[in-house]
This record gives C-alpha cells, sequence and structure tokens, in this order.
C-alpha cells in the first residue's frame, strides 16, 4: 500500500507540475502634471511556452493633489473635491475595444472639507491612487497568444475635474487654487498549461488498473 500512495502522490505532482504562469509589467511611470499621456509596453503570451489557458490585467494609477486656499472674507466653510479619471487605449485591437472613452479605467479622488477664517490661507497635498482588474479578458484570450511572444502597447490618459461647494459665511471670497499629478502602470499575468515532456501522466483508466495490480501484489505478498 505504501507503493500504491507513493505512486498516486508522483502522479498529482506531476500533472500539476503542467500547469505554470507568467508576469509583464510596466510602471508605475513617474508622475506628471494632469492632463497625462502615458505609455507602456507588456509582453504577450509566447505559445511554444503550452496552452494558454487564463489572462489577467491589473491597471494601477497614482496621483498627488495639492490644495491652496486663501479666504479675503468673514470665514467661510468650503468643500472640495478633486477626481482624477484615467483612460486607456491599446495598441492590441481585441484589448482597445474593451477600453471605453467615456468610461475610466481608474479613478482618483481626495475630498476636502475646511472651515477658513478670516485671512485664514490653507495649503495641503495628498496622495491619491486606485487599483482595477480590466474584465472581459476570456472572450479574447487567443489574441494573447502568438508564436514567439511580441508585445503590445498601453496608454494611459486623463481627465480632472475640481468641484467646489461653499456654505455658510462670506461666499465667493476664496481663491481656489488646485495642482494635480498622476501617473499609471500595468501587469498582466498569464497562467498556461505546459506540453507533457518526456513520461506522460497516464490516463485516468490506466491509473485505476496500475492501482488495481499493487493491490493484488499487496495481497499476494500478505497471504505469503
Amino acid at each position: 500500500m505504501k507503493r500504491l500512495s507513493f505512486l498516486l502522490a508522483s502522479m498529482a505532482i506531476a500533472a500539476s507540475a503542467h500547469a505554470g504562469f507568467v508576469s509583464y509589467s510596466f510602471g508605475v511611470l513617474p508622475q506628471e502634471d494632469t492632463p497625462i499621456s502615458q505609455t507602456g509596453s507588456l509582453s504577450l503570451f509566447d505559445s511554444s511556452l503550452g496552452t494558454l489557458t487564463d489572462v489577467q490585467l491589473l491597471m494601477r494609477g497614482e496621483g498627488t493633489v495639492r490644495f491652496q486656499l486663501r479666504h479675503s472674507g468673514g470665514g467661510v466653510g468650503i468643500s472640495l473635491d478633486s477626481i482624477t479619471d484615467i483612460f486607456a487605449t491599446s495598441s492590441l485591437a481585441a484589448l482597445n475595444g474593451l477600453f471605453s472613452a467615456t468610461d475610466p479605467v481608474l479613478t482618483m479622488g481626495q475630498n476636502l472639507i475646511v472651515n477658513l477664517d478670516p485671512g485664514e490661507e490653507f495649503d495641503q497635498s495628498y496622495s491619491v491612487g486606485d487599483l482595477h482588474g480590466v474584465a472581459g479578458l476570456s472572450a479574447i484570450l487567443s489574441s494573447f497568444s502568438v508564436a514567439g511572444g511580441g508585445a503590445f502597447d498601453l496608454t494611459c490618459t486623463s481627465k480632472t475635474q475640481l468641484i467646489v461647494r461653499e456654505y455658510g459665511g462670506d461666499r465667493d471670497k476664496t481663491r481656489i487654487d488646485d495642482a494635480t499629478t498622476a501617473a499609471c502602470g500595468a501587469e498582466i499575468t498569464y497562467s498556461y498549461d505546459r506540453p507533457a515532456v518526456g513520461n506522460s501522466v497516464p490516463e485516468p483508466a490506466t491509473l485505476a488498473l496500475t492501482a488495481l495490480a499493487l493491490l493484488g501484489i499487496s495481497g499476494v505478498r500478505r497471504r505469503r
């Protein structure tokens, strides 16, 4: 029975050894003043490695938001929302078809609520970021698998908006300056089945026959 257990365990290990994965990434690139236009490259899957079974694409965004306020009136409450949307396009046609010109792949933002006294100034910077996986890649799986590999480009662009709300006090007497930076990066992970090398893993029927044979041998030895 020890021989049987060892054989079955070895076969299970051999089967799992045929699965593999490989990852490629770029960035996050250096931050730039918005609006940005940044391009990075990712490798395609080399089909000589095996059969591609899954692909995951993760987009990353980073940035900063700086608020500078100076109030010249008799005091006021202010709410600020800085929102930076990052959009993506790709040189890989099938992937580019999944991206939308109106729906961002990443959204980074910072909210600030502050009460300013007469003559008060406010100056503060914040770090922002977002992380998001791209959906729908299983439908275009074959587009990522190419003999010999290769590469494709991802380009990130951005749009930033500032929403200002004042409440109470002396309104419309606050100078508001905001500055934003942004950058993007991406990581792609391919899962695949390696081709069998050398002795192939036995089929289920073969495994069953082998197990029965070993059980028979074990029974004969016990009778002796």
